[in-house]
């Protein structure tokens, strides 16, 4: 299920979708952001806005140029109260200096509801543009 996931926002990034705004289901980034043509400074975490069902998010950056996932998470657990409608996430430091900078890349959230063991709906998701 989780390859699902990154698999889906691979799909949607890929197919076309780069550049143009992509929030859907209530999910929208509102820390970094950037286009392709001026990309947002990722400066140690991202921030966005959720629909209150949203158990679990996934965050994914994708090289664009390759269009290779550089960085993903599994299902993370919200940390905030049932029923939050603001999200953030930290990439830890030690995954962050893999990730080449002076780059564009696509970083994106999907927001999702459910368990990972016995099943996940998709609520949203949106990206944006950011340099390391």
């Amino acid at each position: 299920m989780r390859y699902a996931a990154v698999w889906l926002l691979v799909i949607g990034m890929v197919a076309g979708l780069s550049g143009q705004a992509m929030a859907w289901g209530g999910t929208y980034i509102y820390a970094p952001t950037g286009t392709i043509s001026s990309p947002g400074m990722y400066s140690g975490s991202m921030h966005w806005v959720q629909d209150a069902a949203t158990s679990h998010f996934v965050v994914t950056v994708l090289d664009t140029s390759t269009s290779m996932v550089i960085y993903s998470t599994p299902f993370i657990a919200q940390s905030a109260p049932v029923g939050a409608t603001l999200g953030s996430y930290s990439i830890p430091a030690e995954d962050l200096w893999t990730i080449p900078t002076g780059i564009t890349y696509e970083l994106s959230v999907s927001t999702w509801s459910g368990h990972p063991l016995i099943g996940m709906t998709l609520i949203g998701l949106d990206k944006t543009s950011v340099v390391f």
